[in-house]
């Protein structure tokens, strides 16, 4: 698992030396995540990270203006804040483009959500 870990470090720190402010949002992100979920894993797939407990629950992807916090199954989540975004079947996510956006958007209710799910 040493080159999955290490292909994540790679990510964030690729991320810091090409986009600084999509680094700071991501970094952020993923503080969240690991705050919220202390046992998740993280992999590298799909071009994002991966987080994973008993089975993915959320990622982090880098897009040319923003980063986004993709789940799995937000399309079965409470989207109090409205911040929800895509309209394929399962699939949802977030879109942020700097740190505070982190906090206005509720990501942390939303990874809260995203866990319950995996352990219901």
């Amino acid at each position: 698992m040493a080159a999955s870990k290490s292909k994540v470090d790679d990510f964030f720190n690729d991320l810091g030396l090409t986009a600084p402010e999509k680094h700071q949002v991501a970094v952020a992100l993923r503080k969240e995540i690991k705050r919220l979920a202390k046992a998740a894993e993280e992999r590298m797939m799909y071009g994002g990270v991966l987080y994973y407990l008993e089975e993915s629950f959320c990622g982090i992807f880098s897009y040319k203006t923003h980063v986004t916090l993709e789940f799995s199954e937000g399309y079965r989540f409470d989207d109090r804040a409205g911040v929800l975004e895509g309209a394929g079947k399962y699939r949802r996510h977030i879109k942020f483009k700097q740190v505070p956006d982190v906090r206005d958007k509720h990501a942390a209710a939303y990874i809260e959500q995203a866990i319950k799910l995996v352990n219901s």
